[in-house]
């Protein structure tokens, strides 16, 4: 792996009269890049660097929310490449991949993998870093067939808190001290555990999907597009994704270069200043903003972030892009540069260079290679059939229709859906009061048989038209 006095090009600029391609250091990598603007450029600018880094044999990770990073880099990496790659599509629900998160933690030393996880179980659910976060963690680092599930299952289910033996009134103390936190648990625990999708991702014990090669070379795309209009799967997987190969570029002590398109919303608040302060991890993103507080997240990760490009802003993007440039460059050129120029405020050794303006460059050619044949290559090697995973999820967790409808609990639509179906479903049962007997339809009198035409004479007849004259 070629990394730490290597230069990753960006873009052209004029120089002494002509065009000249200029890049950034790896050491300033760390103090990550951001591409704002029109996002088919962006997309293409982070298609640029990630293929560099694979070209050099740099550690890579892809995590992409509408699958076009996804294709724009495949369709464009070395056969060679292609067998360091590990290809996911968490949407293919027939064939779940093969991965728990916990074994990328169980593999450092207790004192480094203890409180990696428990910074992990909480971004995971959604509550602080806390004695109850870290308690899981350290049954779950303890446990080689616990899950990310585990906190989930020890707070709503009995049985699995009777386990904990002379552990569980230690538990059940956390759990009075931070009755918030169990609750917030039980509420998004819900989507982990009860959402068929994600706990087949998440509740299998064994893994096929290993990071560890990662740091050394490897390359992991995750693509998220066909999840991506469900936050409450795309969001778990992101923040799980980011701590687990953190977890693996500290073990290793060597970086990896993170791609997130689209993805900075779904990052957990508190964990911005965690993951973007590691030195492990070189973190490049594109991000559009749809509502304030993807604005406020966006804002967060930006001040960590230290090179900023920006191709055609938005009105969405450009009181950002106005704070990042200015004065040197106006709100109203950001947001009428031209397809394939790019406003630049580029870090040169740890500071901030002055803005200027560059050129694109293009991307290299096909290679021939199809999206398609990798995600069916890796479904070989990494998943496993739905039927198999969910046999053994049942048999862990031994569960029964009475535990899926506890109290408070209405279960899964599928499960509702059966249960209308049932062959053995009960009718309900008729009032005690009989509804009132409505009012009998009264017969119509058939009409009566018409009689036989009688002539009238003509005499007779004019007698009856006849109309006496009017005196005047």
């Amino acid at each position: 792996m070629d990394w730490g006095s290597g230069i990753t090009y960006l873009a052209r600029t004029k120089f002494k009269g002509q065009m000249t391609a200029f890049g950034i250091k790896d050491a300033d990598r760390f103090e990550h890049v951001c591409a704002l603007g029109r996002p088919s450029s962006a997309v293409l600018f982070l298609a640029q660097m990630a293929l560099q880094d694979i070209a050099r044999g740099v550690g890579v990770v892809i995590l992409d929310a509408t699958g076009s990073l996804t294709q724009t880099v495949s369709e464009r990496m070395s056969e060679q490449a292609t067998k360091r790659l590990i290809f996911l599509d968490p949407y293919d629900s027939e064939n779940p991949f093969s991965w728990n998160a916990v074994s990328e933690f169980r593999s450092l030393p207790p004192t480094d993998g203890i409180p990696l996880l428990s910074e992990a179980v909480a971004a995971l659910y959604n509550i602080p870093d806390s004695p109850l976060s870290r308690f899981a963690a350290e049954r779950m680092f303890t446990d080689p067939h616990a899950t990310m599930l585990l906190l989930y299952e020890l707070v709503t289910d009995e049985a699995a808190r009777a386990s904990l033996g002379e552990a569980r009134a230690l538990f059940e103390s956390l759990l009075a001290e931070n009755t918030e936190a169990s609750e917030i648990i039980s509420e998004h625990g819900r989507y982990l555990g009860k959402d068929l999708l994600i706990r087949n991702l998440m509740g299998q014990q064994e893994s096929k999907v290993s990071l560890a090669p990662i740091p050394e070379g490897g390359i992991l795309i995750v693509d998220m597009s066909k999840i991506r209009v469900y936050p409450t799967r795309i969001t778990p997987l992101v923040r799980l994704f980011l701590h687990s190969i953190r977890a693996q570029a500290r073990r290793r002590n060597k970086p990896v270069t993170v791609f997130l398109h689209e993805c900075i919303r779904y990052i957990e608040p508190s964990d911005v200043g965690r993951l973007f302060s590691e030195r492990s991890l070189a973190v490049s993103f594109t991000d559009s903003v749809h509502s304030e507080e993807d604005e406020a997240r966006r804002e967060s990760v930006l001040s960590y972030t230290s090179s900023v490009f920006a191709f055609t802003l938005s009105a969405e993007d450009a009181k950002a892009g106005e704070r990042i440039f200015y004065p040197y460059l106006a709100p109203e050129e950001l947001t009428a540069l031209p397809e394939g120029e790019v406003a630049v405020a580029l870090t040169v050794d740890g500071v901030r260079a002055k803005p200027f303006l560059a050129s694109a460059q293009p991307l290299p050619p096909h290679q021939g290679v199809s999206p398609n044949d990798l995600l069916i290559q890796s479904r070989l090697r990494y998943a496993t059939p739905r039927m198999k995973v969910e046999e053994a999820l049942r048999k862990k967790n031994n569960e029964t229709e009475k535990d899926k409808n506890k109290d408070g609990d209405p279960g899964s639509f599928s499960d509702a859906f059966r249960s209308i179906f049932a062959k053995g479903a009960v009718t309900p049962t008729p009032p005690a009061t009989p509804p009132p007997t409505p009012k009998p339809v009264e017969r119509v009198a058939p009409a009566a048989i018409p009689t036989k035409t009688k002539e009238i004479s003509e005499d007779t007849l004019r007698h009856m038209l006849y109309v006496s004259p009017i005196s005047l």
